[in-house]
């Protein structure tokens, strides 16, 4: 996705967090793992080395993919504000829901759970960027949440494959969103009625195939809105 509606600094993945926090969490990580162990290195020793770590503000996984093993150990790190998946192959999620001060979370490809439900506990998340997988068929999960300080949502696919969930309504839980981008995500309703609940929304950027309600989408514009397509 392109251009998408969310200001840099309000971006989750670790592409825009800007050079001096990701130094910050390069140093840091490489003191932790004191050269013994190497981010490509067995998961399980990657594991072991990281878990309860009380330094860890910043951590980034890009390349290859985070294991169950790995993540159960990174949800005990939790000092974590940032943090960025490029690939998330577990199936079980839910430790992720105890890192309590995590503002930024970025997920690129959440190819096996099937739940989001442990996210919507992260009261002090600003930005959130997710890929899903057709595991997730709908956003219920959002509909009753913590997310009291999310800013900026960037919602898409994990994969080249265009996703269908039951309806986006349940983004309309969230109250303090203010930037929205879907990807190449399908409802089923083809309403974007759930967004016109937002007080706070100012943008919103959708796939100009989903074939979303055009009254919903007058609407979102008579209200100041700004809705592009991509």
């Amino acid at each position: 996705m392109s251009e998408i509606p969310i200001p840099e600094d309000l971006r989750a993945s670790h592409w825009n967090w800007g050079k001096e926090i990701n130094d910050l969490g390069a140093q840091a990580l490489k003191s932790v793992l004191n050269d013994k162990v190497g981010i490509r290195d067995d998961k399980k020793k990657l594991a072991a080395a990281l878990r309860d770590n009380r330094d860890l503000k910043y951590l980034v996984f890009w390349t290859g993919y985070t294991t169950q093993t790995l993540l159960d150990s990174i949800a005990t790190i939790t000092t974590l504000e940032r943090l960025e998946f490029g690939y998330l192959r577990a199936q079980d999620i839910s430790g992720l829901a105890r890192l309590k001060l995590l503002k930024y979370l970025s997920i690129v490809s959440l190819s096996s759970a099937s739940t989001l439900k442990p996210l919507t506990e992260l009261e002090n998340l600003v930005s959130l960027g997710l890929g899903i997988s057709t595991k997730i068929t709908s956003l219920e999960d959002f509909s009753v949440n913590s997310m009291r300080s999310l800013r900026a949502l960037h919602l898409g696919e994990s994969s080249e494959r265009v996703i269908t969930v039951d309806s986006l309504s349940p983004l309309g839980a969230l109250p303090s969103l203010e930037y929205v981008a879907i990807g190449r995500i399908r409802s089923r309703d083809k309403s974007l009625s759930g967004f016109l609940e937002l007080p706070h929304l100012k943008a919103l950027q959708i796939d100009k195939n989903a074939r979303f309600s055009s009254n919903d989408i007058d609407s979102l514009r008579s209200k100041g809105i700004c809705v592009s397509t991509f």
